[in-house]
């Protein structure tokens, strides 16, 4: 929801957010010799002759019991992996200052441009729709950014839908990272979400908040707030009045999307759009690469 008239936020053009987005990552590429996308699964590879002295941990006990001999399983480690970057672009993203939706464009730009930078291949979704196929090199920015030059922040955009689309889009083990603010009722991300990660998807939500979403402003005096996807009609609010009981929802939101995205193995990371993109970003990935 969102006061009647929000302040005005001048919208980058196609060149400008490739110019910003690199500006952005500058300070990030301290660790460019080490992506902090690829993933550290692995998998099953092939049997091998039990040696003296092996860990009998690695026995294959399963296949021992059909061969009568004792093997060891060895596995691969699985470091290429792709990264698709999915932006919420519903209406509830056309609000603050700095402009929520704006602040989550610039993000996926300069998340983009250190995946391609560091050799990663990279797709971008909209609302779960690709707009771009698996990309890499350096054309790949001026692709993205005309891509989404074409954003607007428009509908009531359906985050648990755009999760389940991708089920059938995703064909291999895939980084996931979701843009937008996910105001939408926690409960019912858990089973698009939970079906991604059971199907052994790495999972990031980064949600994208104005501070007055936070933490309702009690110098907004008597306002009104409107809910700019339509779901509820205008009202007439006393913010200072209101503030303890916003508040307490707002955290009780917080609480159960960290419980859903806990539960399939999501990382969560807020922020607030008066963050500097390179900041906020830098936070996120320097706990990446700390697991």
């Amino acid at each position: 929801m969102k006061p009647l008239a929000p302040a005005a936020i001048p919208r980058l053009s196609q060149g400008s957010l490739e110019l910003a987005a690199r500006r952005a990552v500058e300070g990030l590429y301290a660790g460019r010799h080490r992506s902090p996308f690829t993933g550290s699964a692995v998998e099953f590879n092939d049997h091998r002759p039990y040696q003296p002295g092996d860990d009998l941990r690695a026995v294959d006990w399963k296949a021992y019991g059909r061969s009568d001999h004792l093997l060891i399983r060895r596995y691969r480690e699985e470091r290429d992996l792709p990264l698709v970057l999915v932006l919420d672009t519903s209406a509830s993203m056309d609000y603050g200052e700095p402009h929520k939706g704006e602040w989550a464009r610039l993000a996926l730009a300069a998340l983009m441009l250190l995946a391609i930078d560091q050799g990663d291949r990279v797709r971008v979704v909209v609302d779960g729709v690709p707009v771009t196929g698996e990309l890499g090199g350096p054309g790949a920015l001026p692709q993205v950014c005309a891509a989404l030059d074409a954003v607007r922040w428009q509908g009531r955009g359906d985050a648990a839908v755009g999760a389940g689309k991708l089920a059938s889009l995703l064909t291999r083990r895939t980084l996931v990272v979701f843009l937008g603010d996910l105001l939408a009722e926690p409960a019912t991300l858990a089973r698009p979400f939970g079906a991604l990660a059971g199907r052994g998807h790495e999972l990031a939500a980064i949600q994208v908040l104005d501070r007055s979403e936070l933490a309702l402003p009690e110098a907004w005096g008597a306002c009104a707030i409107r809910d700019p996807e339509g779901r509820v009609p205008d009202l007439a609010c006393d913010a200072p009045t209101a503030k303890v009981a916003y508040d307490a929802a707002m955290q009780a939101h917080l609480t159960a999307l960290r419980q859903v995205f806990a539960g399939c193995r999501a990382d969560h990371h807020l922020v607030a759009t008066d963050q500097a993109v390179a900041d906020a970003l830098g936070a996120w990935l320097h706990r990446r690469r700390r697991r």
